[in-house]
């Protein structure tokens, strides 16, 4: 007999469950990260960090995103 689990509940739209922009850069910066600009990116945002955040030699070449869905990815082009 094979089961099955039920997909994911999609995620709220707002409310206490829900990651917000401002909340995301405001642990980045509180964690020490610059963010040189946002821009919009496949119905998210992107942020555009001042230093890596695994190597601060490489400059304006990381991002952090969090996607329409709430999910959150991040990465440096290094």
């Amino acid at each position: 007999m094979r089961s099955e689990c039920p997909p994911d509940p999609p995620p709220p739209a707002s409310g206490p469950g829900r990651l917000t922009l401002e909340t995301l850069e405001g642990a980045l910066v509180a964690s020490g990260a610059s963010v040189a600009r946002r821009k919009p990116w496949q119905g998210g945002t992107l942020l555009e960090l001042v230093e890596c955040l695994w190597d601060p030699m490489h400059h304006r070449s990381a991002r952090v995103i969090l996607h329409a869905s709430g999910a959150v990815s991040a990465g440096c082009f290094h």
